[in-house]
């Protein structure tokens, strides 16, 4: 996945990495799993859309469960 880099100033090459990210959700910090883009050339994390649109997600999810919710936090 090529990906800018904004300390690099440049589209770069990243690998993904698994990690436990916490998200605040409505002002509850809510953890879960994160898969996370990181430059293969500095090793800073970089924004992917489609990474972290599904750890928001995975966020949302885990606060409706925790609070009995099906509609998603606003």
């Amino acid at each position: 996945m090529v990906v800018f880099c904004p300390t690099c100033l440049r589209d770069v090459e990243v690998r993904i990495e698994d990690r436990r990210e916490s998200l605040p959700v409505l002002g509850e910090n809510i953890e879960v799993a994160a898969r996370v883009a990181v430059c293969g050339v500095c090793g800073s994390d970089v924004w992917s859309n489609e990474l972290d649109d599904v750890t928001l997600e995975r966020a949302f999810a885990e606060y409706r469960r925790r609070h009995g919710t099906s509609t998603p936090p606003v």
